[in-house]
């Protein structure tokens, strides 16, 4: 029977390595034989009525090419089954063990001109009493507060320039404008890593880059930058319902303080971990310019790690990021404690600069700052440093590759002169199976 593409197609998708070349070649070759053979069925009198000048040549050609392409069809098939009897492998088309390979692959980016289009301003009064009026887009665009820089940068600022009296502020009759922003889009698991250049701090400030949505605490939150006032260390948390516990110790290299993650009780403290690294939130941070703070999220865990500048790996430099080979994270939620799809879902990122509040107001006073918090809040030129200055967001998501039927000794690489060779010889095959019968004759 005449062989189809798709049997030359099965033939050519094993191709990968070297050795699987040299194999598929045989194994091609021994197709073309039979499909020649097969359309090789004409008569005598059929070669005599195309030319009987020249029937007995082209019988003749066609015979030795015929009995040269079986000789080394018949070769190629003892050479595969020789490798397929003994030896160290079963065949080199073997089924090995099967083995998972998880890699992340680009599903969204946030980042340059546009960076802006894709989120939401909120406008509502803060929810943990801050002392700052959220503005919309049109204003924050009008006043400075957020634009991107001809580098690509997306800022986010706090207001530096409108006076205030303590008055107005104590009143809540006049608050300092500022930015909170969140995606359109909701997410679940993948790995988010964020590119910052700047991050703000100083007396009076409470930035943070979160996740959460409005079904809040039940579907959880994620805080995977926070801090008050002019802290060294970032502060990682996440707050639940009753049932998410931190576990202690764990896999992480910082600090755990609370670890009942309830945002019911403890007055929504939540569990957290402070990053080991003193450079990891304030003037530090900035001076060294900024870093890469990495989330991967899964059923699994919630793992958090922060880079230097220096110290980015460069899988993430060349966006093909591999957490595997990273370093021990430096916050983790293990599922152990904290059923992590049960607590956590369809969440928005969130990038926020509140002032004074729940937090950077109770704690104003031993902090070591000056004066009042609303006195801070007035005055314009406390705020020089309360920016957040971010390169990108690159979100991927986690694809399992089956790596069964890979030949246990090939390469991790293959060469672009080995595609090729493999794209010229399935040519080939594919032009000899369709035609190589009525070229010849």
């Amino acid at each position: 029977m005449p062989l189809s593409e798709a049997q030359v197609v099965q033939g050519c998708s094993q191709s990968y390595t070297w050795r699987r070349i040299l194999v598929t070649t045989f194994l091609l070759l021994e197709l073309v034989v039979l499909q020649v053979d097969a359309r090789a069925a004409l008569t005598s009198e059929e070669l005599t009525a195309r030319g009987s000048s020249s029937s007995e040549a082209v019988r003749g050609v066609f015979s030795r090419g015929l009995e040269a392409l079986k000789s080394a069809a018949s070769n190629g098939r003892r050479f595969v089954e020789s490798r397929s009897s003994g030896g160290r492998t079963t065949g080199l088309l073997e089924k090995r063990t099967p083995h998972n390979k998880t890699v992340w692959i680009s599903a969204k980016t946030y980042e340059g001109a546009n960076f802006f289009d894709e989120w939401d301003f909120f406008t509502s009064s803060d929810p943990t009493n801050g002392l700052v009026n959220y503005v919309d887009r049109d204003m924050a665009i009008r006043n400075g507060l957020v634009y991107v820089t001809e580098e690509g940068k997306a800022n986010m600022h706090v207001d530096n320039r409108t006076v205030l009296t303590v008055q107005e502020v104590l009143s809540r009759s006049k608050l300092r404008p500022s930015v909170r922003i969140s995606t359109k889009a909701k997410y679940n698991h993948g790995l988010y890593i964020l590119d910052v250049a700047k991050a703000p701090y100083g007396c009076g400030t409470w930035p943070a880059y979160w996740s959460t949505n409005s079904n809040w605490p039940n579907d959880g939150e994620i805080d995977i930058i926070e801090n008050v006032h002019s802290s060294v260390s970032n502060q990682v948390s996440w707050h639940a319902t009753e049932g998410c516990v931190l576990t202690t110790p764990g896999n992480y290299t910082g600090t755990a303080g609370s670890t009942n993650c309830d945002a019911r009780v403890n007055s929504n403290t939540g569990c957290g971990i402070v990053d080991p690294s003193i450079a990891s939130f304030g003037a530090a941070f900035n001076e060294k310019g900024g870093g890469v703070y990495a989330m991967k999220w899964d059923n699994e865990s919630i793992d958090v790690w922060f880079f230097y500048r220096v110290a980015v790996p460069d899988d993430i430099l060349q966006g093909l990021p591999d957490p595997s080979k990273w370093p021990q994270p430096s916050a983790s939620l293990s599922g152990h404690g904290c059923p992590i799809d049960k607590y956590f879902r369809d969440h928005v990122l969130i990038f926020d600069t509140t002032l004074c509040g729940d937090w950077a107001g109770t704690s104003y006073s031993t902090a070591g700052c000056p004066g009042t918090c609303e006195a801070q809040v007035a005055d314009p030129a406390s705020f020089a440093n309360a920016t957040w200055s971010i390169n990108s967001i690159k979100i991927y998501n986690k694809t399992v590759i089956n790596t069964a039927y890979l030949e246990a000794s090939a390469p991790t690489t293959i060469s672009s002169f080995s595609i090729f060779v493999t794209f010229l010889s399935c040519t080939l095959a594919f032009a000899l199976v369709a035609g190589f019968t009525s070229s010849v004759l």
